[in-house]
């Protein structure tokens, strides 16, 4: 008996179903921007000591840090909307606080420098395997090309 009241319930849906195939679609939400009027992107880094330590000594481990930025964005409309735009989102993050493991990152010199590889948190580290001094810095892709972070000096000892 179970199976005729299921099929009787469901073609009691079926005008239902009809109606709301006839409705319009829903809207996918997709709002595109574009850059606005003096458009910047920038990077920053830095790289943190471990803890309780003031100086870093080669074999250690140090946390590579990133932030970007990107702005002032508007809204694309009017005939700009039937354009394809090189570089546009949808809802741009206009600050991102922590992107060390979205970055590529580049030390100079470059010999005896190894990272980790990111695990669940996506923290990176770096560690230097000689004494000296050493600049490192991250490239990022951006909505109009590659942009370069500032350049931070580590003395390893």
């Amino acid at each position: 008996m179970r199976p005729l009241l299921q099929a009787r319930s469901v073609a009691a849906c079926l005008p239902l179903l009809a109606l709301l195939g006839a409705c319009e679609p829903a809207k996918s939400g997709y709002i595109p921007y574009i850059p606005g009027p003096g458009f910047t992107e920038t990077v920053r880094v830095a790289v943190r000591l471990p803890d309780s330590v003031e100086v870093l000594h080669a074999g250690e481990w140090a946390t590579l840090h990133a932030e970007r930025e990107s702005g002032p964005w508007k809204l694309k409309a009017g005939e700009a909307a039937n354009e394809k735009a090189a570089c546009e989102r949808t809802s741009p993050a206009i600050q991102e606080t922590e992107v060390a493991s979205r970055v590529q990152w580049h030390v100079e010199p470059r010999e005896g420098v190894s990272y980790n590889v990111p695990g669940a948190t996506f923290e990176r580290q770096i560690r230097f395997e000689r004494p000296g001094r050493y600049q490192v810095w991250a490239v990022s892709k951006g909505c109009k090309g590659m942009v370069t972070s500032n350049r931070v000096e580590v003395e390893v000892r």
